[in-house]
C-alpha cells in the first residue's frame, strides 16, 4: 500500500538550510559516488543550477555510476530536443518523466486538454518527491527541487527552503521507494515519447561536449572548487552528521491512493499519527497553509484533549507566497485557524531583518537584479518566500520532507520525508525554524 520503510536506527542526520550549501553537497556528493545514483524531483528546470547538476550527472555517468531521474512531467522542462541530448548522452544515464501527457514531451495544449478530460484525475495527480540516494548508502530529501531559485541563484524570487542529509540504512529504505516509481507503469523513460523518439531517429538536437557549452553564467567558479575541498566539506556537512534514536522515512505508493480526494493516503496518516502524540506544543513550517475540513477537525480534537496546547505555524505573507491563488482562496479563514483552532500563525516578510544570514548570495544576486531592472527584463529586487515543509512535536518528533500543508498533499499528490525520533535533532530543528 505504501513506500515507507521501517524505522531505523543507526543514522547519522544533518538539516541543510542554506541554498548555496544545498547545492554544494550535491555536486561532491555525485563527484563521490561510485556506484549509483537516483534522483526524484518535482521540477526540473533548465537553468544555471539545472545545467550545473545535468553535467555532474552525465560525468558521474561517463565514469561508471548507474544514474536515474524520475522527473514530473508537468511542471519541469519540456524541451524534446534537450530530453533526446540526455537519453542519448550516455547508456549509464536514465530519464524518465511521471505521468507525461499524451506520450508526449512537449504536448500542445489540445492534446494537454484531451489528456484531462479523458482521465482529470491521472492528469491532477502528481509526483512531489524530491530526493537523491547515493550508493544507496547516502540521502537527501526536503522542499527543493531543481532550479535556481531553491539554491540562492535567483535574481528575483528565492525559496528559504530545508532538506535532510542522512547517511545509514534509511538510506535503503529510500532506495527501495524510487525503484518502486521507477517501475511504475506511469513512469515513461524519455525516448519512449513520441515527440523525443522523433528527434532521436533524426539526428537533429543538441550536443552538449564541453563543460562550456551547458553556459553556467559564471556562477559556479567557487563552488566548483569547494565541492573538492575535503577539508571544507568535512566541516560543513561531514561534521556536522550526528546519530538520531530513530528514523523512519515515510511516503505514499506511485500513484497515491485510489479515488479522488482519498484520505487513506499513507504519508497522511503517518503525520496524523505523529500530530495525535502532542501533548504540549506543535510547531509547522509550510508554504501554503491550507486547512481541508478533516485537518481543521484534527487541531479541534487535539485541543479538546489537551487544553494548554500551543500550536504554532510559520508560513508565507501575501508579499512572499509564490501562490498568490492559494493564499487568496484560503484568507478568509486566516480568521478561523486564529480564533477558533487557536493557531498561532507566523507569515514572513519578503525581506526580513535577518536577510544577509538567510540570504548571503543577496549582493552578488541584487547586483544582477539591477542591471536585469535597468534592461526592463524584471521588475523587482530578489526577495524571499518560504519554502520548508517541517514539523516538530513535543520537541522530541520531527518531520522534513516534500509534504504541504494542504489538500493537493494530504490527497493527492505523491509525497515523502523523514519522521525522526529525537530529541538534539527536533531541537536543532526548532532552532532552525
Amino acid at each position: 500500500e505504501d513506500d515507507s520503510g521501517s524505522t531505523t536506527t543507526g543514522n547519522r542526520l544533518a538539516l541543510l538550510s542554506g541554498g548555496y550549501d544545498a547545492l554544494l553537497v550535491r555536486v561532491h556528493l555525485i563527484r563521490q559516488a561510485r556506484v549509483s545514483i537516483d534522483i526524484q524531483t518535482f521540477i526540473w528546470t533548465n537553468d544555471e543550477c539545472g545545467r550545473l547538476l545535468m553535467y555532474e550527472l552525465i560525468e558521474a555517468a561517463r565514469r561508471g555510476v548507474h544514474v536515474r531521474i524520475i522527473a514530473d512531467h508537468m511542471v519541469s522542462a519540456q524541451d524534446p530536443a534537450t530530453a533526446a541530448f540526455l537519453a542519448t548522452v550516455h547508456p549509464n544515464l536514465e530519464v524518465k518523466h511521471y505521468r507525461p501527457a499524451m506520450t508526449r514531451m512537449k504536448p500542445s495544449r489540445l492534446q494537454t486538454a484531451l489528456a484531462a478530460l479523458t482521465s482529470f484525475r491521472a492528469t491532477n495527480q502528481r509526483m512531489h518527491n524530491k530526493l537523491m540516494v547515493f550508493d544507496d548508502a547516502i540521502m537527501i530529501t526536503g522542499g527543493r527541487n531543481i532550479e535556481n531559485t531553491y539554491f540562492d541563484h535567483s535574481t528575483e524570487l528565492n525559496f528559504l527552503d530545508r532538506d535532510v542529509l542522512a547517511v545509514g540504512p534509511v538510506a535503503r529504505d529510500t532506495a527501495d521507494s524510487f525503484a518502486r516509481f521507477w517501475a511504475y507503469q506511469h513512469a515513461v523513460a524519455s525516448r519512449d515519447l513520441a515527440d523525443v523518439a522523433e528527434l532521436i531517429a533524426s539526428g537533429e538536437f543538441p550536443h552538449y561536449a564541453t563543460r562550456a557549452d551547458y553556459d553556467f553564467g559564471g556562477y559556479f567558479t567557487a563552488l566548483d572548487r569547494e565541492a573538492g575541498d575535503a577539508a571544507l566539506i568535512t566541516a560543513r556537512f561531514a561534521g556536522r552528521l550526528k546519530p538520531v534514536a530513530k528514523v523512519a522515512f515515510i511516503g505514499d505508493a506511485p500513484g497515491k491512493a485510489r479515488g479522488f480526494f482519498s484520505r487513506t493516503a499513507h504519508i497522511t496518516r503517518a503525520l496524523r499519527r505523529t500530530l495525535e502524540q502532542a501533548r504540549e506544543h506543535v510547531v509547522m513550517q509550510t508554504p501554503y497553509l491550507v486547512l481541508s475540513p478533516p485537518a481543521r477537525e484534527l487541531f479541534r480534537e487535539m485541543q479538546a484533549k489537551n487544553p494548554g496546547l500551543r500550536i504554532q505555524v510559520s508560513s508565507n505573507s501575501f508579499a512572499s507566497t509564490d501562490n498568490l491563488l492559494a493564499y487568496s482562496a484560503n484568507y478568509r479563514l486566516r480568521n478561523q485557524y486564529v480564533e477558533d483552532l487557536a493557531l498561532q500563525v507566523h507569515e514572513l516578510k519578503p525581506q526580513p531583518a535577518a536577510l544577509p544570514a538567510l540570504f548571503p548570495q543577496y549582493p552578488l544576486m541584487a547586483a544582477r537584479a539591477a542591471e536585469r531592472i535597468k534592461a526592463g527584463r524584471q521588475k523587482r529586487a530578489p526577495f524571499l518566500c518560504l519554502h520548508a515543509k517541517s514539523l516538530v512535536v513535543d520537541a522530541r518528533l520531527a518531520f522534513v520532507g516534500s509534504y504541504n500543508l494542504d489538500p493537493r498533499s494530504e490527497n493527492l499528490n505523491t509525497e515523502v520525508g523523514l519522521l525522526v525520533e529525537d530529541a538534539a535533532f527536533a531541537r536543532e530543528l526548532l532552532a532552525d525554524m
